[in-house]
């Protein structure tokens, strides 16, 4: 991919180390990119063991859309590196979680790996950008990550 490319109908406007710049539909969107080189998931100890493997979040549409309105702000909210295993790329592994951010909201963790949205994976850009895309206005969201390791779901509702 290369400045000008269009991948899923958003053309790219810029590529730098940490971002890229898009623009879908007439409006400039920011993808933050971690570094090379990314660690695999911290263990979360003890407390991976007593939770379920499935929680359940439910947010405000007016909270989700004041968010996604202001797309740059979310995307400081929180680094996302490609996670890399064995070789292959297994997903978006998530650190820096800002306190009070929408991400915390709905129940990511420093270290989560976001390796699924509504079944779709999400190993690449061209992933994200397509679920992004496609799923961006629905009303709930089943999100498959690792944390320390072990799969896990959030599902999402939007009221």
């Amino acid at each position: 991919v290369n400045v000008g490319s269009v991948v899923s109908g958003a053309r790219v406007v810029s590529i730098a180390k940490d971002r890229v710049v898009l623009n879908v539909n007439g409006r400039e969107k920011i993808l933050l990119l971690g570094a090379e080189g990314t660690q695999p998931a911290n263990a979360s100890g003890d407390r991976g063991a007593r939770e379920s493997t499935t929680s359940t979040y439910v947010l405000a549409r007016e909270t989700v859309r004041e968010n996604l309105d202001n797309l740059p702000a979310l995307l400081t909210q929180a680094r996302a590196e490609l996670y890399v295993k064995e070789g292959s790329p297994e997903g978006f592994q998530l650190s820096q979680i800002q306190q009070g951010s929408l991400l915390k909201s709905v129940g990511f963790q420093d270290g989560d790996v976001i390796r699924s949205v509504n079944g779709h994976d999400v190993r690449s850009l061209e992933d994200a950008i397509e679920i992004y895309q496609k799923f961006g206005d629905s009303d709930s969201f089943t999100i498959g990550i690792l944390r320390g390791e072990k799969p896990r779901t959030l599902q999402v509702k939007i009221k």
